[in-house]
């Protein structure tokens, strides 16, 4: 029963906390991809934001000028390393290296595209749960990856006492459990 797994805050107590989680957090939700160019370019924010402030992942992903994963893996991995340095983007070797990793995956195994399903988007390099669920939301529209939870979120549903649990995985799974779906998305 949905009601019984809800948090004891209750649902008029729920919508006002989700409304001041959502005013409180940047608003850089990226509109819906709508063709194979926007979906590898959405898989590239992805790939380029973790520690690193939005506006330096705007500046890295228009450095990049990502078109479509066939294309992009024309680029040298040293190029991609030195833009993402220019833009002061956080861990650059690694992120190029999992850049051109998951441009080689999409350009070999999924027809140049990125992959719909999200057990096929974490075969991409540097994409795992988290990143699999925004994957699924900002380049296909859909919530087939669950609810897109990190350290923030996690922190956040428990300090509002929606959950009680350790890890963001346990998060993702408590809030799945209880949360109807079709507020899956507008958490931030």
């Amino acid at each position: 029963d949905e009601a019984a797994a809800a948090p004891a805050c209750g649902w008029p107590r729920f919508d006002a906390a989700l409304r001041a989680l959502r005013d409180a957090v940047e608003d850089d939700a990226a509109p819906v991809a709508r063709d194979e160019v926007e979906r590898f370019a959405a898989l590239v924010r992805i790939l380029v934001a973790p520690r690193t402030p939005s506006e330096l992942v705007d500046a890295a992903v228009e450095a990049l000028r990502p078109t479509t994963a066939a294309e992009f893996i024309k680029r040298a991995q040293d190029d991609v390393e030195s833009t993402l340095r220019e833009c002061q983007v956080s861990f650059p070797l690694q992120k190029a290296k999992y850049l051109v990793g998951a441009a080689e995956v999409c350009a070999g195994e999924f027809a140049g595209d990125v992959p719909r399903r999200p057990r096929d988007m974490r075969k991409l390099p540097g994409v795992g749960e988290k990143g699999a669920a925004q994957l699924c939301v900002s380049a296909w529209g859909c919530d087939d990856g669950g609810v897109v939870v990190g350290t923030s979120t996690h922190r956040a549903c428990n300090a509002l006492g929606w959950v009680e649990t350790s890890t963001p995985a346990e998060t993702k799974k408590a809030l799945e459990a209880w949360l109807p779906r079709d507020l899956w998305r507008q958490l931030p």
